[in-house]
């Protein structure tokens, strides 16, 4: 068995600067590190043509650097209105391989922004022992991004969700975790199964892993899911999209 996980958040328009940005990218970098520093260390910039190793430790990182890294990258002269993209790469030894993208700070009223961390491996699987943190991993991303959802999730439960429920990426849905807003953390029925942590802004992270940590069942979810979009809280933001939360 190989790993392959998504973690992600989305959200709708904001505008932000590569300053603005590179706060929030710097925020986070450093709160991975605390999460799962063997994991979420010695990350490599990537971009068409350029790679650039970041300081081993994310408190060193420069957030002018960042900005600037940013702009450079995005050379475009729409960049304020699409978004600020890049990519980083963490690839250790013995460790998972890590992706994290982001592209945001822009107004786009058909395409979300988004924060996206892959973890894949040929060689491990779910008894990584990152895989348990990961709930940890979505909560970071949802307040770091201000995000309007999230979850956690992998190729044969997507599968699943979008074979029941006629999903595409950027329709809101319940992985093996699932971050809601605060409007839709208020829809949320108390009966629906899951641990919930609560988060800054008023949000719900739900984690429908087994405690130890393994995936849940995928009929689970497919549960949960119905219980969510009865009550509204996966409900998709207008489009045109005119806000960043539902």
């Amino acid at each position: 068995m190989t790993l392959d996980l998504t973690v992600g958040g989305v959200w709708g328009p904001r505008q932000e600067s590569p300053d603005q940005l590179a706060e929030r990218w710097l925020r986070l970098l450093r709160r991975l590190a605390r999460i799962a520093p063997e994991d979420f260390a010695g990350w490599r910039a990537e971009a068409v043509g350029q790679a650039e190793q970041l300081p081993e430790n994310p408190e060193n990182v420069d957030a002018a650097w960042f900005a600037s890294y940013l702009s450079r990258v995005n050379p475009q002269d729409d960049a304020a209105t699409i978004g600020y993209s890049a990519v980083l790469v963490a690839a250790r030894p013995g460790r998972p391989i890590i992706t994290l993208s982001v592209g945001a700070g822009g107004t786009p009223a058909f395409a979300p922004q988004t924060a996206v961390i892959t973890v894949r491996s040929a060689d491990l699987n779910d008894s990584a022992p990152l895989v348990t943190r990961l709930p940890e991993v979505l909560t970071a991303i949802a307040e770091e991004w201000d995000a309007d959802w999230g979850d956690i999730a992998d190729d044969d439960l997507l599968g699943a969700l979008e074979k029941e429920y006629e999903l595409d990426n950027s329709t809101p849905r319940c992985g093996r975790a699932v971050y809601l807003s605060s409007r839709r953390r208020a829809l949320v029925p108390e009966d629906v199964p899951g641990r919930r942590a609560y988060t800054e802004h008023g949000g719900l992270v739900i984690d429908l892993g087994r405690p130890d940590g393994t995936a849940p069942d995928a009929d689970h979810v497919l549960a949960v899911n119905g219980l969510l979009r009865k009550a509204g809280a996966l409900e998709e933001l207008p489009c045109p999209m005119d806000r960043a939360k539902w």
